[in-house]
């Protein structure tokens, strides 16, 4: 059986990929400041860039990722970026719902 490779997809999946990573990425940058400056600045964060549906959307892009890692027949390379995705996703989604659910009444209730 031959092996699927990722660039087979074209552009347009490689920059959902790309587009998907910035977005894990920006929002561990904007965790990880918040964290540096306090409780207030999470709480902050949790009521104005943290939502619900982006934390629905971070759970079903990873575990689609998951999926097509451990069920489908890619190469290592291919099987290694979805799997990586995957869990860096479902990572900021978990992050994201607790800093939401902890933080966010704080926020808004002053």
């Amino acid at each position: 059986m031959n092996k699927i490779d990722i660039f087979s997809y074209g552009w347009i999946y490689d920059a959902i990929l790309l587009m998907l990573f910035i977005v894990a990425a920006v929002d561990c940058f904007g965790i990880i400041r918040s964290i540096k400056e306090g409780r207030e600045e999470l709480a902050e964060y949790a009521a104005l860039c943290v939502k619900y549906l982006k934390i629905a959307m971070l759970l079903f892009a990873g575990g689609f990722f998951l999926v097509v890692a451990f069920t489908y027949g890619y190469d290592t390379a291919t099987t290694l970026i979805h799997g990586f995705m995957g869990f860096l996703l479902i990572a900021d989604a978990i992050a994201s719902l607790v800093i939401k659910i902890k933080y966010s009444r704080r926020y808004e209730k002053k």
